[in-house]
């Protein structure tokens, strides 16, 4: 596999919940080929060419991602968001007050791992059609959400922050884009959200030591 051509895109991850109803924080959670939550999706945003990463962690987890990953790619930024209770709207505005001048920003969530190029192109080929793109699989819109710049400069310009996101991006043109992908739809929150898509929770096996790789790149292959 090889890191593709670097697009006029970047991405946030939104991972500053508690993770009360999973009991274990989700970053942490092991995918199918052993990488964690986060590492599956930091790979995927950058081997697809996105040129900043910004990851939105509240301060428990922040600490521990330090601790546990002490390493990222020079274009992964960690943010730490001390008011998670003031929701995701809030967390949202903390990473795009970071991200540098770009076009496009995809919107992930931590309890959704499944990104991979084939979907991030679909949406990044239909930007220009709408101020924010969301994929669909059989008319349920699903994760990541690609929003344009001015989009994100709405969100910078903001002092309050109680806006349900669905709801402020309804000002803006929308596309829905159709894709063949079931994962857009995941939404891991509980034990049992995590064994439909990764089988039985064996908890020792996700407090083994996470290895400072990402889909299978030295760290220092993935900044070069």
């Amino acid at each position: 596999m090889t890191i593709k051509v670097k697009k006029n895109t970047s991405a946030i991850i939104l991972a500053a919940g508690k993770s009360e109803r999973m009991g274990y924080p989700k970053f942490m959670l092991r995918c199918a080929d052993g990488q964690t939550f986060l590492q599956k999706l930091v790979s995927g945003f950058l081997l697809f060419g996105c040129r900043q990463v910004v990851v939105v962690l509240n301060e428990h987890e922040y600490q521990k991602v330090l601790l546990q990953i002490p390493e990222f790619p020079s274009e992964v930024l960690l943010v730490e968001n001390s008011h998670p209770e003031w929701g995701r709207f809030y967390s949202l505005k903390l990473a795009v007050d970071r991200i540098k001048p770009i076009d496009y920003i995809y919107v992930g969530n931590i309890d959704n791992p499944f990104v991979d190029a084939e979907l991030l192109g679909l949406l990044y080929h239909s930007a220009a059609q709408a101020d924010y793109l969301m994929p669909e699989y059989k008319g349920r819109g699903g994760h990541p959400i690609l929003i344009s710049q001015k989009i994100a400069e709405d969100i910078k310009t903001r002092t309050t922050y109680d806006y349900h996101l669905k709801e402020f991006l309804s000002s803006y043109s929308s596309l829905r884009v159709e894709v063949n992908n079931p994962l857009v739809l995941a939404n891991i929150n509980t034990i049992d959200d995590y064994r439909q898509y990764f089988g039985d929770w064996k908890l020792s096996k996700y407090q083994a030591p996470i290895q400072n790789s990402y889909d299978g790149f030295d760290v220092k292959k993935l900044t070069e």
